[in-house]
């Protein structure tokens, strides 16, 4: 099977973000893994390799990603049979980061491939899951509560049929 690397990019400032989500469709879905990149001078240098701790059931871990200051966000969307998860990593300097949180859907849905698509705006996180309700499509948006994001409202379409793939691209 086949990493995937660089099949998501997410830059900040002097911090490139490269996703190495391998297949996250089939039996030969892999865990995935993320890269942090710093820029230093005219070089970039790695400063990490992240995976998320429950790696015997992730799934595709980097296919989507979001990073701004010191939190990332990284995606894997085939993991728990679809259902998906989001993974948030907090630098803790000297180039450590720890995953510090991990965000699900209020309802799981099987397949939703939620953390199909990763957006941000200050309080506010969009969360993708374009298979859900019958590939119609859903976004969650959470909202920050200190240090924590509480699911606040789903996004749909009503009245569209499946294959709409709401969620699937957000920026």
């Amino acid at each position: 099977a086949t990493e995937r690397f660089g099949a998501a990019v997410a830059l900040d400032g002097n911090r490139a973000v490269i996703g190495a989500p391998g297949q996250v469709f089939g039996d030969s879905a892999g865990p995935g893994r993320v890269v942090v990149f710093r820029q230093s001078r005219d070089a970039w240098l790695k400063e990490a390799t992240l995976a998320a701790r429950n790696e015997d059931r992730v799934r595709g871990l980097g296919a989507a990603l979001l990073v701004q200051g010191g939190e990332l966000y990284a995606a894997a969307p085939a993991t728990d049979s679809m259902a998906g998860a989001v993974y948030r990593f907090r630098s803790t300097g000297s180039g450590r980061w720890e995953q510090t949180a991990r965000l699900t859907a209020s309802s799981r849905e099987h397949p939703a491939f939620f953390g199909g698509a990763l957006a941000a705006d200050g309080s506010e996180l969009l969360v993708g899951a374009p298979f859900a309700d019958h590939g119609v499509g859903v976004v969650h948006v959470f909202r920050r509560d200190g240090s924590n994001w509480k699911e606040q409202q789903k996004l749909t379409t009503p009245g569209v049929g499946p294959a709409t793939l709401l969620g699937a691209a957000l920026a």
